[in-house]
């Protein structure tokens, strides 16, 4: 499964390219407080999870600071609150094949 490209969080471009007006003109502020959908982490594929292998990927590329990394075992949690759905982390995540953690509506 290819990975789909991330929704950059200081970028706002889509509204105004978009041919068909499907995706209307949005300030930052504006765009940056809609939710896209939410990341659910596949535990069963995920590094740190399955593998007992650090990676910090995800937490590294989320800018909406949606993905913590807990003690002791070092492993990712979505906060579901702040997770805007931008897919930074599933196209960043170093997993072959279809990423470990997916952004779903």
């Amino acid at each position: 499964m290819p990975r789909r490209g991330g929704c950059e969080k200081e970028c706002n471009l889509c509204g105004t390219v978009c041919p068909t007006g499907a995706i209307r003109p949005l300030s930052l502020d504006e765009k940056q407080s809609i939710r896209l959908g939410v990341a659910i982490i596949d535990r069963s594929r995920c590094i740190a999870w399955s593998q007992g292998k650090l990676c910090l990927i995800c937490a590294e590329v989320c800018p909406y600071g949606a993905v913590e990394i807990r003690l002791p075992f070092r492993r990712p949690y979505i906060l579901t609150g702040e997770c805007r759905g931008c897919g930074l982390c599933e196209q960043h995540c170093p997993v072959e094949g279809e990423a470990a953690v997916l952004v779903y509506p």
